[in-house]
């Protein structure tokens, strides 16, 4: 159970961050004026249905050890040494996986800012079927997409033993976005 609370512990910190770090370079760009990047829902979605759904399947369907491995006459000297392992590698440098995956959410989230805030600046601007340009809400939405997709392929490539509960748990919770999304823009 260490492995996995410390990696549940790990990805609450990165999802957390990786939501915030574009805000945080949208505001410095927009001087601190009190625009807003994304959505006010966006903010319950991200951390309440989009990214918990996945994470908790983590924590409730992920196990260490295959069955095989527990039983006595199968390895349960694999087992120790396992566990003594992953407690060596995986649970004591925490602090040093944790600083590993703020260094990730803090480059991840300037991407995620500057790939889509310029990509719909100037020229290529979007436009309405008003024929006015687009403004924020685009960019915004393009970075938390590109966002709750990076979260999702971390998570996925992260996972050592996908169960179908828990790969149902991943898809569930990315198949949640879009039509929340859509439902939510129209009111």
């Amino acid at each position: 159970m260490g492995v996995k609370s410390t990696n549940f512990a790990c990805w609450f910190a990165f999802k957390g961050m990786m939501f915030s770090v574009p805000l945080v370079f949208f505001n410095a760009h927009a001087a601190f004026s009190g625009l807003t990047f994304v959505e006010d829902y966006f903010y319950a979605l991200y951390e309440v249905i989009l990214t918990t759904w996945a994470i908790g399947g983590y924590l409730l369907f992920e196990y260490d050890m295959n069955s095989f491995f527990k039983s006595s006459a199968n390895g349960g000297a694999y087992l120790a040494n396992h566990y003594k392992h992953c407690k060596d590698t995986l649970v004591e440098p925490v602090y040093k996986r944790l600083a590993l995956w703020c260094l990730y959410a803090w480059y991840s989230g300037a991407v995620f800012f500057y790939l889509s805030f310029y990509a719909y600046e100037g020229p290529s601007h979007a436009v309405d079927e008003s024929g006015k340009l687009d403004g924020l809400w685009t960019s915004g939405f393009a970075s938390f997409s590109i966002l709750i997709a990076v979260h999702h392929m971390t998570i996925f490539m992260s996972t050592k033993a996908l169960t179908w509960w828990l790969f149902g748990s991943y898809v569930f919770s990315v198949l949640c976005f879009m039509p929340i999304t859509a439902m939510l823009n129209e009111f």
